[in-house]
């Protein structure tokens, strides 16, 4: 399902340029949600208007709220999921590098920057 979805973003991407997808990479959002949404918001707001003005007040409530960690760690490995990291990092070479994309496993390709 992910490698169709990405098909699906690129194809939409390359066919219509006149509307711009902002980039945000998990690994910042994950360390520094309201700093992550801060760098592009200036893009979201122009897209959306006025209706995002009190956005910032509400995200950062919420991220003050719910502490990275407090509902436990997420651990992953893809062998859990009959996947092997070799097979994956195939697939997805092209998009981890199109979109400079740090990954959480060694196993895939680097550990996050």
């Amino acid at each position: 399902m992910l490698e169709e979805s990405v098909r699906r973003i690129d194809g939409f991407r390359a066919a219509h340029p006149e509307f711009p997808i902002e980039l945000a990479q998990y690994t910042d959002l994950v360390r520094d949600p309201v700093g992550t949404v801060d760098s592009i918001s200036g893009s979201i707001y122009g897209a959306c208007g006025s209706e995002l003005h009190d956005a910032r007040s509400a995200l950062t409530t919420y991220v003050d709220a719910h502490p990275k960690g407090s509902l436990g760690a997420h651990r992953y490995d893809l062998s859990e999921f009959g996947l092997d990291a070799g097979a994956v990092r195939k697939r997805f070479a092209g998009y981890v590098e199109r979109y400079d994309v740090p990954t959480e496993s060694p196993g895939l390709t680097e550990p996050p920057r």
